[in-house]
């Protein structure tokens, strides 16, 4: 028997116990040690999700685990071998899969419209399982789809050949994703000023912890005013990442990025309202980006040299059997909510 964790509906978290799936030719058996929870996790669990979903559904797409049993097609992985893998369940002959497979036709997300990882044990087909060396920690691992979320963002806009020496950037909110943005481009793309910005203060100070670093933070009120000259002459930013998803962060982004700039999202906004002359008016170009798959055989190298700073995001841990306390937003430790994990198995 395995156990898992099933969000049924709005504030309706069970935990059950189902018996073990057949394996399969092409699969391999997983036992589960971490789940992260993402926001998406929040807002299934608040019956707020803004794009599809299915109900009930076994939450979970950020997680760590080991490999028990391998189908006997599986070439790659082995028993003993230590893992993540992909939310997007891509199928890999449509035309979209040959150029975003996070854009398949017939895409499933694990955890969101598939069921995921928060069990004790899974079975999944091993084309979307990656290996990781042991000295990777579960902690660390299980924050390879963020962090592969995080880099495609950040691959997306950059011409790799110029580098980032000369490029003025912010990042807009320092969740989890914005945290994995500025830790990989601090320390995979070696960019030593990067200014931050988020509503609530703990989280940048939090940040600044981690690295040590002392964060220049981003004042609104310096973007100048909506005359032509504050447009074209007090904007300091040529790239933007819009982390927090949410329309005020949205219209900050507009705001502070340089005529001909350019602003990459991540959040799945619904329907909001922003300033979006200001794309035309500065010639500002957005783009959209979505899922880590395609960049996580990156992250894990990034993993095996900096999971020791990586894994410091996690500010809250929880055995999976109290994982209805992980669900609630506030608590009353005092310190800021980036990323909590549920433990399966130490």
């Amino acid at each position: 028997m395995i156990n898992l964790l099933q969000i049924k509906g709005k504030h309706n978290l069970v935990i059950k116990a189902i018996a073990s799936e057949p394996l399969g030719k092409d699969r391999v058996r997983i036992c589960i040690k971490r789940v992260s929870l993402c926001g998406s996790d929040y807002k299934l669990f608040e019956g707020l999700y803004g794009a599809p979903e299915t109900y009930p559904v076994i939450f979970g797409h950020e997680w760590s685990g080991v490999v028990t049993e391998t189908g006997d097609g599986v070439k790659d992985l082995a028993t003993g071998d230590h893992v993540t893998g992909d939310c997007s369940l891509y199928c890999g002959v449509c035309e979209n899969c040959k150029h975003d497979k996070n854009l398949c036709e017939n895409i499933k997300k694990a955890g969101i419209t598939s069921d995921g990882y928060a069990r004790s044990e899974v079975v999944a087909d091993a084309r979307y399982i990656y290996k990781a060396p042991e000295s990777i920690s579960f902690k660390a691992l299980a924050l390879a789809e963020p962090f592969a979320v995080a880099y495609r963002a950040i691959a997306g806009l950059l011409n790799e050949k110029k580098g980032l020496s000369d490029k003025n950037i912010l990042i807009i909110g320092c969740g989890a994703i914005g945290m994995a943005a500025y830790l990989l481009l601090r320390y995979k793309w070696q960019k030593m000023k990067i200014d931050v910005f988020d509503v609530d203060d703990r989280r940048v100070e939090f940040l600044g912890s981690i690295t040590g670093d002392i964060l220049n933070v981003f004042k609104p009120e310096n973007c100048g005013n909506n005359d032509y000259a504050s447009l074209y002459s007090k904007k300091k930013y040529d790239m933007v990442f819009e982390m927090a998803g949410n329309a005020g962060a949205l219209d900050e982004a507009l705001n502070a990025v340089k005529p001909g700039g350019k602003i990459v999202t991540i959040g799945i906004y619904g329907k909001i309202e922003a300033d979006m002359g200001l794309i035309t008016l500065k010639k500002i170009t957005l783009y959209g980006s979505i899922g880590g798959t395609g960049a996580f055989e990156e992250v894990i190298e990034f993993l095996k040299d900096f999971g020791n700073v990586a894994e410091k995001i996690v500010t809250h841990e929880y055995l999976y059997t109290d994982a209805d306390k992980a669900f609630m937003i506030q608590d009353d430790s005092g310190a800021p909510a980036v990323k909590r994990q549920l433990i399966f198995e130490e």
